[in-house]
């Protein structure tokens, strides 16, 4: 995560209007790359420690039954089975639905960004075109 925030602002603050027009735009170019790279990142990380807690409970699912029946007394305890099923369909969805909202929020602040990349790429190329 450090990293991604250091690459960031490196290649944002090598960004100079008084660069030449193709370096500028190769500035532009680094730092849209260094944004996609974090997102994509940030996304495969969190699927990885999501899969990882998955293997964790289901390679210990004694103890996993014994957490959930001691916060919830009232579960029979007859039928373990369905007991670890509903956790484990349960993590599924909650996984699928926090990656889903991550995937929504970055697509949702990136388009926002790249709209402004690419506005201001097609102001440099024209004026590269002018030049």
């Amino acid at each position: 995560f450090l990293f991604f925030i250091g690459l960031f602002y490196y290649n944002y603050s090598r960004i100079k209007i008084t660069d030449s027009v193709k370096e500028l735009m190769r500035s532009i170019l680094r730092t849209r790359q260094t944004v996609y790279l974090f997102i994509i990142w940030n996304i495969v990380s969190s699927a990885t420690v999501m899969v990882l807690i998955s293997l964790h409970y289901s390679r210990n699912k004694e103890k996993l039954l014994e957490f959930i029946l001691e916060q919830n007394p009232t579960l029979n305890i007859e039928n373990t089975e369905a007991i670890i099923t509903s956790f484990f369909i349960g993590f599924s969805i909650t996984a699928i639905i926090f990656i889903g909202v991550m995937l929504l929020l970055y697509r949702i602040f990136y388009m926002r960004l790249l709209k402004r990349l690419r506005s201001n790429y097609k102001q440099l190329q024209d004026m590269e075109k002018d030049i």
